[in-house]
């Protein structure tokens, strides 16, 4: 027995993504609200910031630069 394909029109494809996504985006926002109503963490002001915390971002910051570089030169090198 052979399986018939029918084509599903573009407004019903585009009509199921919308709705997918709205309901998972919802359901992230109300656990995270749920979550966080639910859990307390004592945080320090505002503006604070340890020296492990621009240590990790100063890292996060020169790889990224250096992932640019490196991805820069390679592309350059590639049209010579």
């Amino acid at each position: 027995m052979s399986a018939s394909i029918f084509p599903i029109p573009m407004w019903e494809q585009s009509l199921t993504l919308f709705c997918v996504i709205l309901t998972g985006t919802t359901l992230v926002c109300a656990g995270a609200l749920a979550y966080f109503r639910r859990v307390r963490m004592e945080r320090p002001p505002v503006g604070t910031f340890n020296t492990r915390d621009v240590v990790i971002l100063l890292i996060f910051i020169g790889i990224h630069n250096a992932w640019d570089v490196v991805t820069y030169l390679a592309i350059s090198s590639d049209e010579e």
